[in-house]
């Protein structure tokens, strides 16, 4: 090779020949020609081997080079373009979570001292005659009581408790004990004369002063919302005051003109 001088060329690290190489201690070596970069190309889509179209593509397997920039390694791996996996959209929005339904409470049987805090309140009680009977004869009783609806917390859940009275239970303070499903109306507004019997009157057998009362029973049912309707087991009762009534006895006597023809006679 030009250029190889003697001590060279005696202590072997070059020859002196017109050949593109050199022998370095016996190694022929040859000379790296720079190459210019490399151009990928992607190749022409396969078609069938009887000509016909080129088949769908089939799933893509999983590569190590997934993600990557396309490196010569993966191109000569893989055969095609390198996958770059897709970038999730930031603008997209995950999807909210459902709430979960909320659980149903246990509600337990209800009875009619769970429910007396919402009781109606006791009856108004009237006789006619007002506070006086006699004896022998009906005095009317009436005690008017009518649908009443509350509401609150009953279990720590709000409720509206519906209250109907079906039970009227009068106690006449002689021992004498009635019952009806009604609280009676007036002789007015039954149409009748004073000291008619009527289903809320009552007789006394002697004159003295006695103690009234009248409990009116309710049936009871309680809603709960979306978690149902509950019956209530039991009456609930409200009882009234006691009334006084004074029991007297009623004498007549023979006249001989009505009070009408003579006002002034005896007991006009």
């Amino acid at each position: 090779m030009a250029g190889c001088s003697p001590e060279d060329s005696l202590i072997g690290i070059c020859t002196d020949n017109e050949q593109d190489h050199v022998d370095i201690e016996g190694e022929r070596r040859v000379p790296r020609v720079p190459q210019p970069p490399q151009q990928f190309i992607e190749p022409p889509p396969s078609r069938h081997q009887n000509g016909g179209p080129p088949l769908a593509p089939g799933p893509e397997p999983p590569s190590r080079y997934e993600g990557l920039e396309c490196t010569i390694e993966a191109w000569q791996e893989r055969g095609d373009r390198c996958i770059v996996p897709k970038t999730p959209r930031t603008d997209e929005v995950e999807p909210e979570e459902e709430e979960a339904a909320p659980e149903a409470p246990v509600i337990p049987t209800i009875t009619e001292r769970d429910v007396l805090t919402f009781a109606p309140a006791p009856p108004q009680v009237t006789t006619e005659p007002n506070g006086v009977a006699v004896v022998g004869m009906p005095m009317n009783v009436v005690a008017p009581a009518q649908q009443h609806v509350s509401g609150g917390s009953l279990f720590e859940l709000p409720v509206t408790i519906t209250f109907t009275p079906t039970r009227f239970s009068y106690d006449f303070g002689d021992g004498t004990h009635e019952t009806t499903d009604s609280g009676g109306s007036t002789w007015q507004q039954l149409g009748l004369p004073q000291f008619s019997a009527t289903p809320t009157s009552h007789a006394y057998g002697a004159r003295g002063q006695y103690l009234l009362t009248v409990s009116v029973g309710y049936t009871a049912v309680v809603d709960f919302g979306e978690w149902g309707v509950y019956p209530v087991e039991g009456l609930v009762t409200s009882t009234s005051t006691g009334s006084s009534v004074r029991v007297v006895e009623a004498h007549t006597a023979l006249v001989e003109k009505s009070c009408a023809e003579n006002p002034a006679g005896p007991g006009c």
